[in-house]
C-alpha cells in the first residue's frame, strides 16, 4: 500500500497511480480471489513455463546408509480453447544414489477433423527406443467437461481456508499483481477440489469424505505454502509459486521404513527423511502466439490404450 506518502499532492499521485494500473489498495484477498476465479473461466489463450526442484535425503542409520534424492526440471506448456488443442513438453533431471537421469516427456493434444480429440505422447529415458503412441478420445465430452468447469459458480467465502492479500503489488513480467498466499493441509486442499470434482466428473467418482480422512491422516504433517500473483487489471493469474516448506516429514518416513523390511533381530528400520527443498513456480503469458502442431514424426503413431499411455509417462518419470 502507499502508506506513509505525504498528504495532498503525493496522496492525489498515488490514487491516479491506482486507477491507471488496476492495482486497488483497499482491495480484500476475497476480493481479489473471486475476481480471479472469475477471470480463469474465460482464457481462450494461454502459456507457460513451469520448474520444479527436489532435494531431500534418506537415511537408515542402523544400516550405516544414506541416500541422496534430487531432482529438477522444467515444463513449457501451451493451450488454445477454439481448436481445442494443448501441448506440453518437459525435461527432468534425476540424482538418486549416484546414478544421474535425464526424461524428457512430449504431449500434444489436438481436435481432429472427424470431431476427436487425438493426444500423442513420447517419453524418452534415454535409453533409444522411445516411440511416439497416440490415443483418442470424444472430443465433444472434453468439450462437456470444460463447459461445467467454466460455468460452475464458486464462492470462495465458502472455501475451508483463508488466503491473505500482500499490502503492496508485486510485478511479474512487468504486469503489475496482487499476490495472494496461503497455507494448507492435504486434508484442505482436498476441500478446495472436491466442489470442482463433484460438478465435473462423473458421480460417484469425485472426491469422498472417506478419502479426505484416509489421505490426510496419511500425509497429515505435509503443508502446502501458494502464493499465487493476479493480473490487477485482468485478474488473470500470471504467477503461482508452491512449496512444502514447514512440512513434517515423520509419517512419511515412516511409510518408507516399511519397505526397507526389518533388521537380523526382526526390529523394523528407523528411516529418516530429510526434505531440503520441494518447490514449484508456474509463470503465465497470454499475450506471445500459441501455435500447436503435432511433430510430423508423431502423426504415424500407432493406437494406443489410454491406461499404457498414462503407464508409459508414469514409468519414465519414475
Amino acid at each position: 500500500m502507499k502508506k506513509g506518502l505525504l498528504l495532498g499532492a503525493l496522496l492525489l499521485g498515488a490514487a491516479s497511480f491506482s486507477m491507471l494500473t488496476g492495482f486497488d489498495s483497499a482491495a480484500t484477498a476475497e476480493d481479489v480471489l473471486q475476481k480471479y476465479v472469475d477471470s480463469s473461466k474465460n482464457v481462450e489463450k494461454a502459456s507457460a513455463d513451469a520448474d520444479f526442484v527436489l532435494d531431500a535425503s534418506i537415511a537408515v542409520p542402523a544400516a550405516d546408509m544414506t541416500m541422496g534424492l534430487s531432482a529438477s526440471g522444467t515444463e513449457a506448456i501451451a493451450m488454445t480453447m477454439d481448436p481445442l488443442a494443448m501441448k506440453a513438453d518437459a525435461s527432468f533431471d534425476v540424482s538418486m544414489m549416484g546414478q544421474n537421469l535425464n526424461v524428457k516427456v512430449s504431449i500434444y493434444g489436438v481436435t481432429e477433423e472427424d470431431g476427436s480429440f487425438a493426444l500423442y505422447v513420447l517419453a524418452d529415458t534415454g535409453e533409444g527406443n522411445a516411440q511416439w503412441q497416440k490415443t483418442s478420445t470424444d472430443a465433444a465430452q472434453i468439450q462437456e467437461l470444460i463447459e461445467k468447469a467454466s460455468t460452475m459458480q464458486l464462492d470462495v467465502s465458502s472455501l475451508p481456508l483463508s488466503f491473505e492479500l500482500a499490502p503492496a503489488a508485486v510485478d511479474v513480467n512487468g504486469t503489475e499483481c496482487y499476490e495472494l498466499y496461503a497455507s494448507m493441509g492435504v486434508a484442505d486442499l482436498l476441500l478446495v477440489a472436491q466442489p470442482y470434482m463433484d460438478q465435473i466428473i462423473p458421480e460417484g467418482q469425485g472426491i469422498t469424505e472417506e478419502d479426505i480422512q484416509t489421505v490426510g491422516s496419511l500425509l497429515s504433517g505435509i503443508q502446502f505454502n501458494i502464493s499465487l500473483d493476479v493480473d490487477a487489471e485482468t485478474y488473470k493469474p500470471m504467477k503461482v509459486h508452491l512449496d512444502l516448506d514447514g512440512s513434517d516429514w515423520t509419517t512419511i518416513a515412516a511409510l518408507l521404513a516399511s519397505s526397507f523390511g526389518t533388521d537380523d533381530a526382526g526390529n523394523p528400520y528407523e528411516v529418516n527423511l530429510d526434505v531440503n527443498a520441494v518447490a514449484l513456480d508456474i509463470v503465465y503469458d497470454y499475450e506471445s502466439p500459441v501455435e500447436i502442431t503435432v511433430p510430423e514424426e508423431a502423426l504415424g503413431a500407432a493406437e494406443a490404450d489410454p491406461d499404457s499411455l498414462l503407464e508409459m509417462v508414469e514409468d519414465a518419470a519414475a
